[in-house]
């Protein structure tokens, strides 16, 4: 790690650092976390000219991380990164861990299982007690990193419902009653495509309108089970232009399965944000992942028990319900828009940033 560090494409080091809490992330992906738990932030952080925050990627060392007040190690678990956090310890700069899922608890065929051997994760729990705090994105998450570290904190979720708004479609034509349902998803959710494909099957023959767009990864049971004609399947694309293709998969049902697994549970509620920030009716389960701010037939329809009647009943209700489902989608959008927009609430992370400071 002695390279030059490469950073991600952005415009941070336009601003002035004078005066300034200085903040690096040091990003150990370019997916989906690091858009939403770190881009999102770091660049509303430099609009309050209160910091300045810079996203890093690749090889980097302690020497190019000693002007910053703050260093934020997003699932970073080498040997190097180790020392480098024991060592920025050492000269007073103040360290912390941030992470999104449960490491502990992958299954066995997800794709990220043989990258978390158990060498791994005791380097993981090494870098975690060592840091000044840890930040993690849900309850059952932060309970995992209280074994490891006294100081840990969620930092409000952010969502950017402008950005989404910006590259919604114009309305459809009033003669197109089409329903179209999505799911955004990858090789890691293929446990939870058995939950609901049964249902899936159900709904395209019994109602011919419904069109089902799958965005990231396409099982081949589906294949087997949706009529071809009612099926679209699209590649997933890079991080940067997500909110773009997101937008205009023109959804008006998302549907978010989680299987009840330990895994799952760590998982955060931001497949709802994004559905919602699209103006989408979610049908999720009724799960732990989807317990804080999802109200049953107020901004999502929760599927008790995850049992695939359910879930069938689910989709029927908001495909024959026009009315029910736009209001529900609205009362999503707004609640997102109100609550975590970060124009709202980046004071939340300006004042965390703070905190840790005065320790």
């Amino acid at each position: 790690m002695n390279k030059k560090h490469t950073l991600i494409p952005n415009d941070f080091a336009n601003y002035s650092k004078e005066g300034k809490i200085k903040i690096a992330y040091i990003c150990g992906d370019s997916a989906g976390p690091a858009w939403h738990e770190i881009y999102v932030p770091c660049k509303y952080l430099n609009e309050t000219g209160e910091v300045y925050a810079q996203m890093m990627q690749g090889s980097f060392n302690t020497e190019q991380l000693t002007e910053y007040d703050v260093i934020v190690f997003q699932r970073q678990n080498s040997p190097e990164a180790l020392a480098i956090v024991k060592e920025l310890k050492r000269i007073g700069k103040k360290t912390v861990f941030h992470f999104t899922d449960n490491f502990w608890e992958i299954p066995p065929n997800n794709p990220a299982k043989p990258h978390y051997t158990p060498e791994v994760l005791r380097r993981m729990e090494a870098i975690i007690s060592e840091c000044d705090m840890v930040t993690c994105t849900t309850p059952y998450l932060k309970s995992l990193a209280l074994q490891f570290n006294p100081v840990v904190r969620r930092p409000w979720e952010l969502v950017e419902t402008d950005l989404f708004d910006s590259w919604r479609l114009p309305p459809r034509r009033e003669d197109d009653d089409s329903i179209r349902i999505g799911w955004v998803l990858t090789p890691h959710h293929e446990d939870d495509v058995y939950l609901v494909v049964n249902s899936l099957g159900q709904i395209a023959r019994k109602y011919k309108n419904t069109k089902f767009v799958f965005f990231g990864h396409f099982n081949q049971t589906l294949g087997q089970t949706i009529p071809a004609n009612q099926c679209e399947a699209y590649a997933g694309v890079h991080v940067w232009d997500y909110f773009r293709a997101a937008a205009t998969l023109d959804l008006d049902i998302g549907i978010a399965p989680v299987i009840a697994h330990p895994f799952n549970r760590g998982k955060s509620r931001r497949k709802w944000f994004e559905y919602s920030a699209c103006h989408t009716a979610t049908v999720c389960s009724d799960y732990y992942t989807y317990s804080i701010g999802v109200e049953h037939m107020v901004n999502a329809y929760k599927v008790k028990k995850n049992r695939a009647i359910n879930w069938t009943k689910g989709l029927e209700y908001l495909i024959e319900n026009p009315d029910k489902r736009k209001n529900m989608a609205y009362n999503a959008w707004k609640h997102v828009h109100d609550y975590h927009h970060p124009k709202k609430y980046i004071h939340k992370w300006v004042n965390m940033y703070r905190r840790l400071l005065e320790q």
